[in-house]
């Protein structure tokens, strides 16, 4: 596993997860500015990379995309599935 990896998911992932309510909060408006500069629409296929614990991939599904969100933190990954389901 390399540095980034490792970081990710043992150090810097489970902190995220920890503060996620926290973190969403401290991020609203650069996620409100992603997404009033994007067109999302039913049905549209959406990737985010980086998605973290998932806060923009899941506002897309919400407006009716097929979501995808990716990222190195399984922790973080973990968590926006359970926030997903």
């Amino acid at each position: 596993m390399d540095y980034q990896s490792q970081y990710w998911n043992e150090v810097a992932g489970p902190k995220w997860v920890a503060s996620q309510v926290a973190m969403d909060r401290f991020l609203a408006p650069h996620a409100e500015a992603i997404l009033a500069a994007t067109t999302i629409v039913a049905g549209q296929r959406v990737v985010e990379v980086g998605c973290g614990c998932g806060a923009l991939a899941l506002e897309a599904a919400r407006r009716g995309a097929n979501s995808l969100g990716l990222d190195l933190s399984a922790p973080m990954l973990e968590h926006a599935r359970a926030r997903a389901a």
